[in-house]
């Protein structure tokens, strides 16, 4: 079963990545590479609940 996060959660977790990048100091190509990564495993694992 697939978990259901909300829009504000949704929210942290994308600021948390933008934070994990910053503090990494990540390039383009590889933070492409790992958002996509990210994305696909979003997919498989959760469904956005939009309120």
């Amino acid at each position: 079963m697939k978990k259901v996060i909300t829009v504000e959660e949704e929210n942290e977790l994308a600021a948390s990545l933008v934070e994990f990048v910053q503090e990494h100091e990540l390039t383009t190509s590889l933070w492409q590479h790992l958002s996509t990564l990210v994305i696909k495993e979003f997919q498989q694992n959760a469904t956005i609940k939009k309120e």
